[in-house]
């Protein structure tokens, strides 16, 4: 009996025939199919603004005029993440100013972990009509991501800062904080979402002083440089 030729010993038996993977489905456009398609993340952009202008203005019998513009602007030079934010706000009515406020906030946060944050906080604020002629806080803190999804995101946060107050009348107010709240984001589609922020600030020296902050919006894009927006702010 002759030795088998090396061709016939390279053949695969019909059982191994049987375990070997069969291979992908293909659409008819020629694509595999068959597995699941990784979904790619994309980073967010290094940096991005946007800036707000609104108008409401009433004449006849009486005649009012309120003003608000805004801007955001953010930069992120990895692994950091800085936020400033800016609003004037000016109400008159019978050619008197009954209203007028400026807020600013600078905010750098630096990530500790996969979902918590340290950061900290710089704010301004001007309300005479509010009885304040110059606030000035800071504050440091951890912000953590209880919610991080494709849909929707919410980040709670909490510190202790500082915070010094010019007052139009009474005494100032110089004290030590304790600060807490959240931000919740929800995509509605893929051009609009839905976004509200709330913070508390407590007074450390006084138990009767505390502030609390919260703003609502409803922003709908219309192009990639305009979009529409409705928001409620306490």
């Amino acid at each position: 009996r002759g030795r088998p030729s090396p061709r016939a010993a390279r053949r695969p038996t019909r059982w191994r025939r049987w375990l070997r993977p069969a291979p992908p489905r293909r659409h008819p456009d020629g694509l595999a199919c068959g597995r699941p398609k990784r979904r790619e993340t994309r980073a967010p952009p290094h940096q991005e603004g946007s800036a707000e202008f609104a108008f409401v203005g009433t004449a006849g019998n009486s005649s009012t005029q309120t003003i608000g513009i805004g801007g955001e602007y953010i930069y992120r030079p990895s692994p950091w993440e800085t936020k400033l934010r800016v609003s004037y706000v000016r109400n008159k009515s019978e050619e008197q100013l009954k209203a007028q406020a400026f807020l600013l906030t600078l905010r750098g946060q630096r990530p500790i972990g996969p979902r918590l944050s340290g950061y900290g906080l710089y704010g301004y604020q001007r309300d005479r009509f509010a009885g304040i002629l110059d606030r000035n806080t800071i504050e440091g803190g951890v912000a953590y991501a209880l919610i991080e999804q494709a849909v929707q995101k919410l980040v709670v946060d909490g510190g202790l800062g500082y915070a010094n107050e010019q007052r139009l009348l009474g005494n100032n107010l110089s004290t030590g904080t304790l600060g807490g709240g959240g931000a919740y984001t929800l995509k509605l589609s893929g051009t609009s979402e839905l976004t509200e922020d709330g913070h508390f600030v407590f007074s450390l020296s006084d138990g009767n002083d505390w502030r609390y902050a919260n703003a609502v919006s409803l922003t709908a894009k219309v192009t990639t440089l305009l979009a529409l927006k409705v928001s409620n702010t306490l």
